[in-house]
């Protein structure tokens, strides 16, 4: 096995270790009971935070990185920056109702979208999820597909992989090893919010 596979299965297994399984809980909510591409409604807690460049936001409480896991997180931004995944990512910061409020007050803010099957996602493990409808996946998998159709051949930074159009998106997505294992017959719907 190459030293680069084994970094990136390093990697992927240290981020899965570390994963807040209650970040997203609310998405899980939002679809209990609820049919696919029903709508929907994640009400997310948190508390209110000013971001560096201004914005108001109701966010998670930002926590420390300490020990083995600062190294983690510093390895893992320096991945992602060589690999073209700096930038904007994760969910939009949403003012909720900390308009009035001031920063570390307890807020609540709200993700309207619809259900759709999380498929082989791990960190969903096949639940019906709340797919905000201002979700999509990260430049660093979609720009080697524009242009591109489903099944085309694309690369993403260094590893060979194939276009791939969601079952409930639009969009087309490079997939590459580790994570090309989904074929036609499967629920192979990127779930990136």
């Amino acid at each position: 096995m190459s030293a680069f596979r084994i970094l990136v299965i390093a990697a992927s297994s240290a981020v899965v270790a570390a994963w807040d399984p209650d970040k997203f809980k609310p998405l899980v909510t939002a679809c209990e009971g609820l049919e696919t591409l029903t709508n929907c409604s994640a009400k997310f807690e948190g508390v209110c935070r000013t971001h560096h460049s201004g914005e108001r936001f109701c966010g998670h409480a930002e926590h420390e990185h300490k020990g083995f896991w600062s190294v983690v997180h510093a390895v893992k931004h320096q991945i992602k920056k060589k690999l073209g995944g700096h930038g904007k990512h994760g969910m939009p910061k949403l003012i909720g109702d900390c308009a009035t409020k001031t920063d570390g007050m307890p807020c609540t803010a709200e993700r309207k979208g619809r259900c759709i099957p999380s498929g082989k996602c791990p960190v969903f493990k096949g639940e019906m999820v709340c797919k905000p409808w201002d979700a999509h996946p990260p430049e660093m998998i979609t720009k080697p597909c524009e242009g591109k159709q489903d099944g085309d051949d694309c690369r993403l930074t260094i590893l060979p992989g194939k276009c791939s159009k969601g079952k409930y998106s639009d969009e087309v997505v490079c997939k590459a090893w580790p994570f090309a294992t989904y074929t036609k017959d499967t629920d192979k719907d990127p779930f990136v919010v």
